[in-house]
């Protein structure tokens, strides 16, 4: 490595003198050592100092494809797999998916000759440049760090498509020989280090945890931004006759991130020395752009016991909450920040299977019994809304209260389809669902199944994803104006109704919405100062922002994007159900996006977002 930053200068100085010295096959180790100690370069002679002095550079960085780490825990978001049970499936995904290619390509070694690429030699001077910043930086807190700058080396890893297939070889005898001669092997390195195909960055031994840091960061968004594509698996090895598609489309950022604690072992560094470097760069603000290089969450207690209570949660594409998700979760925030995520998780309201049930009871019965008081013959259908959450919340009412619902005549069907096929003209209809925030998505799928949705005044009317895509034929339609239609869920805003009468009269539906109940207000709960940190918020504000902009496809930041930053209409909202978000939500806790460069992934998701996911 010292020869090859000794022949990389000597290029760079054009010095006749140095590279007649280097070309000069007459001179033995000692008297080569005297002429370099010699010359006029300065970094030439630090150079040569360090090889007579056997000052020999350490291993300071690793990095490999089976280093592969996920900063988006996609496996244990669709499976409930744990890390350890997931690395396989993650460790496919980047030696055989095309995003990832071009990582793995680039770097790799590329020239046939002992002269490092220009791209290797910008790598060491960025690594080593940034390896001076994070020195500063741990100064500003009392550590002692090494003087001088760090002499970086990059070993990229081996391309054996592209090396020599021979090399000069010494016989036993003295003679010069081709290595081709007796082996047909493509170089003459260790074979656990083809096998494992691993690229190195080096420096002086005082250097190493320091470049360590340094090299991570450098590399960390080396590749860009350019966003890609990846289909995802959603089986995960199992089999499954399920006619369901099990292949999700998400967006991908290229990111190097890699296990540290294989790279760390790999290169015999101090742990302990790289967590403290880290909790005092933290204390500095060095990682609040990047905090997923910032000491990683822990499996505490406190963490254990929010995956714990939020184990229910059944989101899109059976979306989970576990162990993994949220430490993963809290990592994407920056360090002084993750006890206010931390205290926000433990601050909302779930409803879980005995909550749900009870409360769209509640809201069911009070409908029926508006409905009896004016005519106590009438036929009512109960019919779920659209989508899993509502199904899920229908078969969940049927389970805990089919007797009772039979007593007093409600007839249940599993879909618009069916009970449109029997309803008659005047007859009442009850959807059901598990909640209503802004009424956005009740009246996206009425309007969907009139074929009126693209005739909504609304973009986010127009847009809604968490619906089903079909539009009624013409009886259906007809019939479906003909009867009275109510909304039945869990939880709900005052000003739903409202929201939905205007959707509907803006187009013209000609429908005969009634009214819409639910069991508990989502009242707007705006925390206060004491309750939570300005800071922290405008944190939240500006990653609901973003994740909407991301998610709406828009250049900027709009009105529309700070009005649902906080949840819509900025409610500031802490409630999940069991299958879903409501929109009054925090925005951070629902919806996936990019910010500030950086993929966002909520720890819950709102049904039809979980197609927007950004992976890296």
């Amino acid at each position: 490595m010292l020869a090859v930053a000794i022949f990389n200068a000597a290029i760079e100085t054009e010095d006749e003198d140095w590279s007649e010295v280097l070309t000069s096959f007459t001179e033995t180790d000692d008297t080569l050592l005297d002429r370099l100690l010699k010359t006029k370069c300065t970094s030439a002679q630090q150079l040569a100092q360090k090889l007579r002095g056997r000052n020999l550079p350490k291993r300071a960085f690793a990095f490999s494809p089976d280093f592969y780490a996920p900063i988006v825990p996609y496996v244990s978001i669709f499976s409930g797999l744990s890390a350890a049970d997931a690395a396989p499936f993650y460790h496919h995904e980047v030696t055989s998916k095309d995003p990832f290619h071009e990582i793995v390509q680039g770097l790799k070694e590329k020239s046939k000759t002992f002269r490092s690429s220009k791209i290797h030699l910008e790598l060491e001077q960025r690594i080593a440049h940034e390896a001076l910043i994070i020195a500063s930086e741990l100064s500003k807190k009392g550590t002692a760090t090494p003087v001088g700058t760090p002499i970086v080396f990059f070993i990229p890893l081996p391309d054996h498509s592209s090396t020599p297939t021979s090399c000069a070889i010494f016989t036993h005898e003295g003679e010069l020989e081709s290595s081709g001669d007796y082996s047909r092997a493509q170089q003459l390195i260790s074979a656990k280090e083809i096998g494992r195909s691993i690229g190195f960055v080096n420096c002086s031994p005082d250097w190493a945890e320091i470049v360590f840091l340094a090299a991570q960061r450098v590399l960390y968004d080396y590749f860009g931004n350019d966003i890609g594509q990846m289909d995802i698996d959603l089986r995960f090895g199992k089999i499954s006759d399920s006619s369901h598609a099990r292949l999700v489309q998400v967006r991908v950022l290229k990111r190097f991130y890699i296990a540290e604690s294989l790279a760390a072992r790999r290169c015999r560094l101090d742990r302990k020395t790289l967590t403290s470097y880290r909790e005092k760069l933290s204390k500095t603000g060095y990682y609040d752009k990047k905090p997923r290089l910032a000491v990683p969450e822990r499996r505490t207690t406190n963490i254990e016991d929010i995956a714990d209570r939020f184990k229910e949660f059944s989101g899109q594409y059976n979306w989970q909450v576990t162990v993994e998700t949220v430490r993963q979760f809290l990592n994407q925030f920056p360090p002084r920040f993750r006890e206010d995520a931390r205290r926000l998780l433990a601050s909302l309201s779930f409803l879980n299977r005995e909550t749900a049930s009870a409360l769209l009871q509640e809201a069911v019965e009070k409908t029926i019994q508006a409905i009896r008081q004016d005519d106590e013959a009438q036929t009512i259908h109960l019919v779920p809304l659209a989508g899993t959450s509502a199904h899920m919340a229908l078969e969940l009412l049927k389970q805990e209260f089919r007797q009772d619902l039979r007593l007093i005549g409600i007839r249940i069907h599993k879909s618009v389809h069916e009970m449109l096929g029997v309803a008659k003209p005047g007859e009442n209809v009850i959807f059901v669902d598990d909640n209503i925030s802004s009424g956005t998505q009740f009246s996206a799928q009425l309007l969907r199944w009139l074929g009126l949705q693209d005739k909504s005044d609304k973009a986010e009317v127009r847009k809604e994803a968490g619906i089903e895509f079909f539009e009624l034929d013409d009886n259906a339609k007809s019939r479906l104006r003909e009867l009275k239609v109510r909304l039945c869920t869990c939880v709900g805003k005052d000003d739903s109704y409202g929201n939905v009468e205007r959707h509907l009269a803006f187009v013209d539906a000609g429908l005969k919405f009634l009214g819409l109940s639910y069991g508990r207000a989502l009242a707007a709960d705006p925390l206060s100062p004491t309750e939570i940190a300005p800071a922290f918020l405008d944190f939240l504000r500006h990653v609901g922002e973003e994740c909407i902009r991301s998610v709406s496809e828009l250049p900027v930041i709009d009105d529309v994007c700070r009005s649902k930053a906080l949840g819509y209409g900025n409610t500031q909202g802490r409630t999940v159900t069991l299958w879903n978000v409501p929109t009054s939500t925090f925005t951070a806790l629902w919806c996936p996006g990019i910010v500030d460069d950086e993929p966002w992934f909520p720890l819950f998701v709102r049904r039809g977002y979980a197609d927007r996911l950004v992976v890296a």
